[in-house]
């Protein structure tokens, strides 16, 4: 992970600190989670279109567009439609 140094008043570095002890949570985590969500960000979601058990009963058919894939991310492994994929 990254650290990333920033200047707030001290106002608000209380209000989060009292959040997190109300919270039963680290501070860190915290602003983690407030920044994730103002950033509407989800770094820990798989998505998955198909399963292994259909590779290996031979249910090749079915797709799904790569622009439809990739408003969930840019990383994937793709097959199936005839097994013509990577």
């Amino acid at each position: 992970m990254t650290n990333l140094a920033v200047t707030i008043p001290s106002s608000l570095e209380t209000a989060a600190r009292d959040l997190s002890v109300l919270r039963k949570t680290s501070l860190d985590s915290l602003v983690s989670a407030a920044l994730r969500e103002y950033l509407h960000s989800s770094p820990r979601r798989l998505y998955q279109i198909s399963t292994s058990t259909a590779l290996v009963e031979g249910v090749y058919s079915g797709s799904i567009s790569s622009s439809i894939l990739l408003e969930h991310g840019d990383f994937g492994v793709g097959t199936f439609a005839g097994l013509d994929g990577e």
